[in-house]
């Protein structure tokens, strides 16, 4: 009689510890899901700022040297490649938590709105450069100087679109791309740790019940 009841309660046991180890398994899987999408999360922020420096590097290298090719690097970042649209889209995606997404829609409209003032600067350098129009891009095309801006020489024009992309106000514009992708970060971190410390409760508390099965 002994006997068969050990077994029965043995058998039951065993039962119990496939149970909780399935329930084991998933919540396991919770965790690894929950690092992968962080890490998805990271890269699509992280896109989001590298496309909006890469912008402004450009800029700053067409004003200080004057060369094309740096105007046409912004446009082929900016028209083509797409990292920042690209990196917002992602994250929608990828299900991310809605202040995130506000955020980093936040820091692409900073990003955007700063680019009238790079199109105004690359505008100075390809006149002061004397570049054929037929081959400059639609966007500086449609940008009009100010009476005073157009009357300058072609070297002032060059220190004029030098003034304007290292000026405070375009720091505090890109400060404020910054902080947006920061706090997108940020939220996400918060998020994702909520979802591990959840999961690895239970984690931990379905091996103390293995344990003792």
């Amino acid at each position: 009689t002994v006997s068969n009841w050990s077994i029965i309660i043995t058998v039951l046991l065993s039962l119990l510890c496939v149970v909780i180890s399935i329930w084991g398994f998933k919540k396991y899987a919770v965790l690894r899901t929950a690092m992968q999408d962080y890490i998805s999360y990271e890269k699509a922020v992280e896109q989001l700022q590298y496309g909006s420096d890469n912008l402004t590097k450009q800029v700053h290298l067409a004003a200080s040297t004057g060369r094309q090719e740096y105007i046409d690097a912004y446009f082929e970042e900016a028209n083509v490649t797409k990292s920042r649209e690209k990196a917002l889209e992602d994250l929608k995606a990828l299900g991310g938590n809605t202040d995130a997404v506000s955020a980093l829609e936040d820091a692409l409209s900073s990003s955007v709105e700063l680019m009238n003032t790079e199109y105004y600067a690359m505008r100075l350098v390809e006149e002061a450069m004397g570049t054929d129009q037929s081959f400059w891009p639609d966007e500086i095309k449609d940008v009009k100087l100010s009476a005073e801006d157009a009357a300058l020489s072609s070297s002032d024009k060059l220190c004029a679109a030098q003034r304007m992309v290292i000026s405070p106000k375009y720091e505090n514009m890109k400060d404020t791309i910054s902080s947006n992708t920061s706090a997108a970060l940020n939220t996400l971190t918060e998020d994702i740790s909520t979802r591990q410390n959840l999961a690895a409760n239970v984690f931990t508390g379905v091996f103390q019940e293995i344990i003792i099965c």
